[in-house]
């Protein structure tokens, strides 16, 4: 069993121990003052135990999966959000596996905004790109959007042979500046707020 595992054990212990003890209080009014302090003690102690549990969930490093039974959010094919119980099923196995697979329903909203404004975004380079692309030639320059977070500014920035996953390359810089201007609360939204 690991610490996760314990501390949710100890954290629903707690809370049964309350429980039995909010039913003798019922039973016996004379026990009421020592089953209350009882009581906010292991509050108290859950509490702790929960800060401590979020601690060590924070600090995971495996991408979070809903236990069976438990909630998890999607985006289905046509853009609509919607919640899903896990089953361990082939399809929410494919789900996971492809990212499609959200514990808030706001992550899913921001990964179906991300999605959008990534295609919005290529179809401008599309339509607005001055010849093709050619990542072998290394006198063609190619011109991407980013952002300074210290001073919360996009910026263009310019490669020749070095392509990254899923950034929009351009032709020119006046193009790059020109996706910036056109969609400019789009890439602060991605970029510079965190919502």
């Amino acid at each position: 069993m690991n610490k996760v595992e314990e501390l949710e054990k100890e954290i629903k212990s707690l809370q049964n121990e309350n429980v039995r003890r909010l039913e003798q209080i019922k039973i016996n009014e004379d026990y009421n003052l020592t089953a209350c302090n009882a009581i906010n003690r292991n509050n108290n102690l859950i509490r702790e135990k929960r800060k401590e549990l979020e601690e060590l969930q924070k600090q995971s490093k495996k991408r979070w999966r809903a236990d069976k039974g438990e909630l998890y959010w999607i985006v289905d094919s046509y853009g609509n959000i919607y919640s899903e119980f896990e089953r361990r099923s082939s399809r929410d196995d494919y789900l996971y596996r492809s990212g499609n697979y959200y514990k808030t329903q706001q992550q899913a909203e921001r990964a179906k905004f991300e999605m959008l404004f990534l295609q919005k975004l290529k179809d401008f380079a599309l339509e607005n790109n001055q010849g093709e692309i050619d990542w072998k030639c290394e006198s063609q320059f190619k011109y991407y959007v980013d952002a300074d977070i210290k001073y919360q500014e996009l910026q263009v920035c310019t490669v020749c042979t070095t392509k990254s996953y899923e950034l929009v390359y351009f032709t020119s810089r006046e193009i790059a500046y020109n996706a910036i201007n056109t969609f400019r609360s789009d890439f602060e939204r991605l970029y510079l707020r965190e919502d």
